[in-house]
């Protein structure tokens, strides 16, 4: 059964929201963090059960066949590691470069029983850091944040614009007490 909209409860300060898409021709499942403050989702590819070993021949790989890259940053990044992986990459050495996040195909995408389908998503082969779900994918959603009036928890609502339907606006209506016009 694939659900209408994702619904997230927050547990100890994030939203989490399960996840399986086929990735490399492979099916993967994992957890996404919501993080409205990350631009690009990302995919820290060790965090799929992916060894250093073959994370590095991936992103070898990846190097050699020119896919996208962007150098992708955290708030506790320094100023001083942003010109080490500037001078890495000018100087074609960008395998070094822990950084960079690949631009990659999923196929059949699901979060939380939600049909998202196919997507480019970053994907990282150096870090172990959360797997976040980001603005690139959320920006073209209706989301609601609040406490919800069925549980008294605070609650994430959200539904891509095009795809908003009936279980939704119910969603809405039930959680938050919102009116809202019942026509999809």
């Amino acid at each position: 059964m694939t659900n209408s909209y994702i619904k997230s409860v927050l547990e100890k300060g994030t939203f989490n929201v399960s996840s399986s898409f086929r990735l490399f021709g492979e099916m993967k499942t994992c957890e996404f963090k919501i993080d409205t403050g990350c631009s690009k989702t990302c995919v820290p590819i060790k965090r799929l059960g992916v060894d250093n070993n073959m994370a590095l021949e991936l992103k070898q790989q990846a190097l050699r066949n020119g896919v996208r890259y962007v150098r992708s940053y955290g708030i506790s990044d320094t100023s001083e590691t942003r010109e080490k992986d500037s001078w890495l990459i000018k100087n074609d050495k960008a395998i070094d470069c822990k950084a960079l996040k690949f631009y990659h195909l999923v196929e059949d995408w699901e979060l939380s029983q939600f049909h998202i389908g196919n997507a480019i998503i970053g994907i990282n082969y150096d870090g172990t850091s959360n797997i976040l779900l980001g603005m690139d994918i959320l920006k073209d959603w209706d989301i609601h944040i609040g406490k919800s009036a069925v549980t008294g928890v605070i609650t994430f609502l959200g539904c891509p614009k095009n795809e908003i339907n009936p279980g939704y606006i119910q969603a809405l209506e039930e959680e938050f007490l919102l009116y809202t016009k019942k026509a999809c």
